[in-house]
């Protein structure tokens, strides 16, 4: 008898070519079906720790209530002289931080103790606010990147910024705002129309948040600039509009000048008027020659809540509630959502 022939059979435990190339387009075509999958859980952890970020402001702003009768500053303003312009509001008559005049800092700043941050807040009050720039002339105290300034979604940029034609300090950068009202900056202290649970020297307390602490906005998030060191926005202990400060504004209401405003609604795409802008991928006002107006110090500076999440950003309210709100949120809604008392009532907002 004839033996069967083992060799043809051993021939054919390997794969072909054309086989090999069938698995591997396979796991190709797997892989581009997941990784979007991976990438949306990834941004879906990233938003909800940025949402935590939120309710621990939420939770601090209640204990300052409870520790002093009265809502966080948006921005402490040193009594040293009477001041008499908005450019001396903001500047301190050139004397930022200096002697308890000018500018100082802000409500974040003044949560510190409620978040747990007792020795950040004793080192940080301990220096004038323009040497938190370990940079400048003198090497200040550099105040850092705490990771509760940061949303993870945004990308990180450790670089200190540069001063700026406007006196502006060197200052670390984060992502979370106060609500100023819906004007510009003259206007969140001056205007009962347009004020907001903060604005500069506030003392707001809980029978002024007339339209109910569950339709009046206290944070949201902003974005900072990764490619100029010398924006303002995203500087995280200083109360400007951009930098740790954002307004909610419909594009019915006009500045403090008589200018019209824009809708500034989350991500807007009107460009931000604030101190220092230079970052047009984080839009900046633009001249009628489409020139980008780069350094307003006055008070008709305003910014928009900024965030790179798809789609809008996480709002806190004054009762510490968190929300997501859309971009697409109706302007005049928005512009209600962020003052606190004109009557205003809102059961359904998204």
């Amino acid at each position: 008898m004839r033996r069967p022939n083992s060799s043809r059979t051993a021939d054919r435990r390997g794969f072909t070519l054309i086989e090999l190339l069938v698995v591997i387009g396979i796991i190709a075509i797997l892989v581009k079906l997941l990784l979007p999958a991976v990438q949306q859980a990834r941004e879906a952890a990233r938003n909800t720790q940025c949402k935590n970020t939120l309710k621990q402001y939420g939770i601090a702003m209640s204990l300052y209530l409870d520790t002093h009768r009265v809502f966080p500053p948006g921005m402490v303003h040193g009594k040293c002289n009477k001041l008499a312009s908005d450019l001396d509001e903001l500047r301190g008559a050139g004397q930022i931080g200096s002697a308890g005049c000018g500018a100082q800092y802000n409500w974040l700043v003044m949560m510190l103790p409620q978040m747990d941050q007792e020795q950040l807040y004793k080192d940080i009050l301990a220096q004038a606010i323009d040497s938190l720039n370990p940079t400048t002339a003198g090497a200040g105290y550099d105040v850092g990147q705490p990771p509760f300034v940061l949303c993870p979604t945004h990308p990180l940029d450790v670089r200190l910024t540069t001063a700026g034609s406007a006196d502006m300090e060197g200052l670390r950068r984060g992502n979370y705002a106060a609500c100023f009202g819906s004007g510009d900056l003259t206007q969140s202290r001056s205007s009962k129309a347009n004020e907001g649970m903060f604005a500069v020297s506030s003392r707001v307390m809980p029978q002024d948040i007339r339209d109910g602490a569950s339709n009046t906005i206290a944070f949201s998030e902003v974005r900072y600039s990764v490619t100029s060191t010398a924006d303002i926005r995203g500087q995280w202990v200083y109360g400007a509009p951009g930098a740790s400060v954002f307004m909610c504004a419909a594009s019915s209401g006009t500045d403090s000048l008589g200018n019209a405003m824009p809708n500034l609604t989350p991500n807007s795409r009107a460009g931000d008027r604030v101190m220092d802008c230079l970052d047009t991928k984080v839009p900046c006002q633009v001249d009628s020659a489409g020139n980008v107006v780069a350094h307003i110090i006055d008070g008709t500076q305003y910014a928009a809540a900024r965030s790179t999440h798809s789609g809008g950003v996480n709002v806190t309210f004054a009762d510490g509630a968190v929300k997501f709100v859309t971009n697409s949120i109706y302007p005049p809604v928005w512009s209600a959502l962020g003052t606190r008392r004109n009557a205003d009532s809102i059961k359904d907002f998204q």
